[in-house]
């Protein structure tokens, strides 16, 4: 009979340890994967071919070495010698240089600017090439506490 108590009572602190374990753990959102190509570093550690990010996370790449950051609907190619941060909804770019495809509005930040997706529709559009053969593009700025412009 004490042993059945015994049991009862260590599966009821099992379960209750195991069901709060979820709490600490960051949403889905601020959490992307790395492949790396090259030498990368990521907080100030060398990186693993393909790694997790959380937001916060520093990447580094080499002069010879570029990564590729998959985070939900969006891809960011991190040039060789950059370096950004990865901020869950966004990347912030400190050194270098990258190039962010998304379809889930990620916006870049590079210093005191902040660039967003124009629209967060997907949509597919033909355009007619303008007389120098080039296509228009247009991008949206938002700039903290101003009015948002068009570059």
């Amino acid at each position: 009979m004490k042993s059945w108590g015994l049991r009862q009572f260590l599966s009821f602190v099992l379960v209750m340890s195991f069901s709060c374990a979820s709490l600490g753990v960051e949403s889905s959102s601020a959490r992307a994967v790395l492949k790396a190509s090259g030498k990368v570093q990521v907080n100030g550690n060398a990186s693993r071919q393909i790694t997790t990010l959380f937001s916060g996370d520093v990447i580094q790449t080499d002069e010879n070495s570029a990564a590729n950051i998959i985070a939900g609907g969006s891809s960011v190619l991190v040039m060789p010698g950059a370096s950004v941060k990865f901020l869950g909804h966004g990347m912030e770019l400190t050194e270098g240089g990258m190039a962010i495809a998304t379809s889930e509005a990620m916006t870049a930040t590079v210093d005191d600017l902040i660039i967003t997706p124009a629209g967060q529709k997907l949509s597919k559009k033909a355009r007619k090439p303008s007389a120098r053969g080039r296509r228009r593009r247009r991008a949206e700025a938002r700039f903290p506490g101003e009015a948002v412009g068009f570059l």
